[in-house]
């Protein structure tokens, strides 16, 4: 019977196998790293700007559409590697090295020598590296006598950065409200206090309804106020008071305080005015005066009882 040898014998394979693996990485290799530029328009020169790099679709001619005549050569390294930048505003100068990459000026004139051209700097009379413009008027907070535009000048305004017009300043400190982290100065921060506007570092809350006692007007959140609620600390939204003291009965101690009613006499010209307090009387009746005999009557029957049996 005719037996079919392999290609490969198996002393063959397995010394082959680790040589295709290393000859598969360097391929992968050569295609991340052999590739000199990105050409994703096709017309054989780099494109300007890495292929969507700028969120725009390649266009014929653009590069990956990040505008721009052409791409702008920085430097090869040592791989052959070429990197480009892009000219948005297309005066010569490249994106990197622009300092007003979107407003053309070849001349590249910087007066103040901020890093910020004069055709782009917001305060081209004076240094302002972080062009801070608060109020996107234009005009740097550098050079802007109102920061926040809100017709108040720096000077005065007692929140220069944060539209303020009332200036409102709770504690007196300098600080607006609008600005303040700490309103009420008592050394608890706005967005923790229970009562921003009100000092009360202890933070009472007496109904846990997260308004602190010193600010809160319902205090035991009855839904009535206590200016006018007759027990402050106490839930009673009928507000009943029996005795009519001006202390609601879920809080008084004493609901008869009131002097008890006076009956009329019956004659209506006694002794004492005609009239008596309505209290019970000292005397029992007849009923009142037998009821202890029948009781030790009884307990000597029961007596009596217990000793017959014994």
């Amino acid at each position: 019977m005719k037996t079919h040898r392999s290609f490969f014998g198996k002393r063959e394979r397995w010394i082959l196998i680790p040589f295709f693996c290393c000859a598969l990485v360097l391929s992968f290799a050569t295609l991340a790293h052999g590739e000199l530029y990105d050409d994703c328009d096709g017309d054989g020169m780099p494109d300007e700007c890495p292929c969507g790099g700028c969120g725009a679709p390649p266009v014929p001619g653009g590069g990956c559409g990040c505008g721009g005549v052409g791409p702008v050569l920085l430097f090869q390294d040592q791989d052959d590697l070429i990197y480009v930048e892009d000219d948005y505003d297309q005066d010569g100068p490249g994106d990197v090295r622009d300092n007003c990459p979107y407003a053309y000026n070849p001349d590249q004139m910087d007066s103040d020598g901020d890093g910020a051209g004069d055709v782009c700097d917001n305060c081209p009379g004076l240094p302002n590296q972080d062009q801070v413009d608060t109020d996107q008027d234009g005009l740097g907070n550098a050079c802007d006598p109102d920061d926040d535009n809100d017709n108040i000048l720096d000077a005065q305004d007692v929140c220069p950065t944060v539209p303020d017009p009332p200036q409102y300043d709770n504690d007196g400190d300098g600080q607006g409200d609008a600005c303040d982290r700490d309103d009420d100065n008592d050394g608890v921060l706005d967005l923790a206090d229970n009562c921003p506007l009100v000092p009360n570092p202890a933070q009472e809350d007496d109904d846990l309804d997260r308004y602190g006692d010193a600010c809160d007007n319902d205090s035991d959140q009855d839904h009535v106020p206590d200016s006018v609620d007759n027990c402050s600390y106490v839930p009673n939204p009928d507000q009943a008071d029996e005795d009519e003291d001006g202390i609601g009965d879920a809080c008084d101690y004493d609901q008869d305080a009131a002097a008890p009613p006076r009956a009329a006499d019956s004659t209506g010209a006694d002794d004492g005015g005609g009239k008596c307090a309505a209290v019970p009387g000292g005397r029992g009746g007849a009923a009142s005066f037998a009821f202890p005999f029948l009781l030790v009557f009884s307990w000597v029957l029961v007596l009596r009882s217990r000793v017959r049996r014994k």
